[in-house]
C-alpha cells in the first residue's frame, strides 16, 4: 500500500469502519461532498488541509478533517490566529517567508525551514499564550471562551498540506501545529488540550492488545 505511514494507518482505520458499520460510508461520502462544495468555511479548510485547485480530496482526508473539526467544535483544540498582513509566498522564496515571519510582533517568533520530510519550519510563543476554544455541547456555546497556554515552540506548515498531516499534529506528534496556508493572511495555531491524555489512553490501549 503506497503513501505514508499515517495514509496507510487512517486509509485501514476508515475500511475497517465502513465494514463493521457500513452506515458511515454514506456520512463520510456526504462529508466529502460538502467539502468538495464549500459549504464549509474555506478558510478553516484551508487551514486544516490545502491542495492545488486542480486536486480534489478523497474520503480518507474527509475523515481526518472531521477528526480535526469535531476537536475544534468540542472545544478539545484550542485555536489562535495570528495576523501577518500577507499570504506566504512559495516554498523556493525562503528569504521571502522568511522576511514575512521576522515582521511577527512579540511575543511570537518563527522561522522557515522547509525540509522534504517533517515540518517547515517553527513557530513559537515566547510567554503564556490565550488560546479560543468553544465547544457547540455546552449550554451558551456561542460563547469564545479562552485557556491559557505556556509558552511553547511548534512545527509550522506553510502553504499546501494534507488533512493526514494536520491530523498526525493532533493526534500522535506534539498535539500542536501553526499552519500559514496560501493566500492567508493569518497563522492559524491548532493546540490539541487532550493531548497528553490522549496519549497516555492510546499507550493504554497498546499495552491491552
Amino acid at each position: 500500500m503506497a503513501g505514508t505511514i499515517i495514509e496507510q494507518i487512517i486509509k485501514e482505520i476508515v475500511e475497517d469502519q465502513i465494514i463493521s458499520k457500513p452506515e458511515n460510508g454514506p456520512l463520510l461520502i456526504n462529508l466529502l461532498r460538502d467539502l468538495r462544495n464549500g459549504k464549509y468555511s474555506k478558510d478553516i479548510v484551508n487551514a486544516i488541509m490545502q491542495k492545488p485547485r486542480n486536486m480534489d480530496f478523497d474520503i480518507y482526508e474527509a475523515y481526518c478533517f472531521l477528526q480535526v473539526w469535531s476537536g475544534l467544535l468540542s472545544g478539545k483544540i484550542a485555536t489562535a490566529r495570528i495576523i501577518t498582513g500577507i499570504g506566504p509566498k512559495k516554498d523556493a522564496d525562503i528569504e521571502g517567508n522568511n522576511a514575512i515571519l521576522s515582521k511577527l510582533l512579540h511575543p511570537f517568533k518563527a522561522e522557515f525551514i522547509p525540509s522534504n520530510s517533517g515540518s517547515d519550519g517553527y513557530f513559537e510563543w515566547l510567554e503564556p499564550l490565550r488560546l479560543q476554544t468553544q465547544n457547540i455541547l455546552l449550554k451558551n456555546s456561542d460563547q469564545i471562551q479562552q485557556v491559557q497556554v505556556e509558552s511553547n515552540s511548534i512545527p509550522l506548515e506553510v502553504g499546501y498540506t494534507s488533512a493526514y498531516k494536520t491530523y498526525e499534529y493532533m493526534s500522535t506528534e506534539i498535539g500542536a501545529v501553526a499552519r500559514y496556508p496560501y493566500n492567508s493572511n493569518h497563522i492559524y495555531i491548532f493546540y490539541n488540550l487532550d493531548f497528553e491524555k490522549d496519549l497516555i489512553e492510546r499507550t493504554e490501549k497498546m499495552y491491552e492488545a
